[in-house]
């Protein structure tokens, strides 16, 4: 999946684009937002992150066992129009995290579109609207946006150029990234991946991919991203190019860095990430930052085509 030539939009293009998705907020279409949560004190941001679409959208918060109902209780006195679900046990247990839920939610939902969003993590106020002008006139199956980084104290880090691209991924050179006295050793990783908080997909496509979800815990939305492209002669994905996820990232929880570099890499996080960016923008094209469609096993840039 390559685009030869990469086009890259203008200001006005921008513009143009922009105007088109605003025209859309009239749509019939419905979106419904899942959480799944144990109670995190950041579910209550990304409540208000739901809330806050420029777009109206139906809040689900799945509360993932009996022993967290009591976290999460003011929030339902407090947030009358989301609809929380209190489950008895934790599905998310032995590592599955919110693989379970992921999976039936789309059966309990009842609007059009279903998106995904962690406890963690929150949305930007357009997150919605910037993908509703795609679905319409393109009639899509999913779409995808792209991510801001953060980190766990709400410092922004840089914009997610590095792995959770879609129909791209990084391909560099293996290297020894350094930043003050630690090293890291970056090389390609070896699959496409639509995070599952950008992910939004037609209910009926959702219902058929709920067996996928529970293939695995950490890295489910590694195994969904797979099966959509697997099945790109029937599907017509799109991705947004917009960077409207607000996302908690921890080098450490997605390479798996030795314990002994734990205090140095607490120290120097932000800047290391900001580097490994800045390499991988060095050594790729970056096709993502275009609004593209996929469709046909074909990759077609959006912008010549906006109305």
């Amino acid at each position: 999946m390559e685009i030869l030539v990469f086009y890259e939009l203008t200001s006005n293009e921008w513009q143009s684009i922009n105007q088109s998705i605003n025209q859309s907020i009239n749509s019939s279409l419905t979106f419904a937002v899942v959480t799944s949560t144990i109670g995190r004190p950041e579910l209550e941001r990304a409540i208000l992150s739901v809330q806050n679409q420029t777009y109206p959208c139906q809040h689900y918060v799945f509360v993932d066992g009996k022993q967290f109902w009591d976290k999460v209780k003011p929030l339902e006195e407090k947030y009358p129009d989301v609809i929380f679900t209190y489950l008895p046990m934790n599905t998310g247990a032995n590592g599955f995290y919110n693989s379970y839920i992921n999976a039936i939610a789309p059966f309990l939902v009842k609007e059009d579109i279903v998106c995904y969003l962690d406890d963690d993590n929150w949305y930007d106020t357009n997150h919605i609207t910037s993908a509703l002008y795609f679905f319409e006139k393109y009639s899509l199956d999913y779409a995808y946006s792209l991510r801001k980084l953060y980190d766990h104290s709400g410092e922004f880090i840089c914009n997610d150029d590095i792995n959770a691209l879609g129909f791209w991924r990084a391909e560099v050179p293996l290297a020894h990234i350094e930043y003050s006295t630690f090293t890291y050793v970056f090389n390609n990783d070896d699959y496409f991946l639509i995070d599952v908080n950008c992910l939004m997909l037609k209910r009926s496509l959702a219902m058929a991919l709920a067996h996928i979800w529970i293939e695995r815990g950490h890295g489910n939305d590694r195994c969904i991203t797979q099966a959509l492209f697997d099945a790109n002669d029937r599907l017509t994905g799109c991705n947004t190019a917009q960077h409207s996820v607000n996302y908690v990232y921890d080098l450490l929880a997605t390479r798996r860095l030795p314990p002994d570099a734990l205090t140095e890499y607490h120290a120097v996080h932000n800047e290391l990430v900001r580097k490994i960016q800045e390499y991988t923008l060095q050594h790729n094209t970056p096709h993502w930052l275009t609004p593209t469609l996929f469709h046909n096993n074909e990759l077609m840039p959006l912008v010549q085509h906006m109305a």
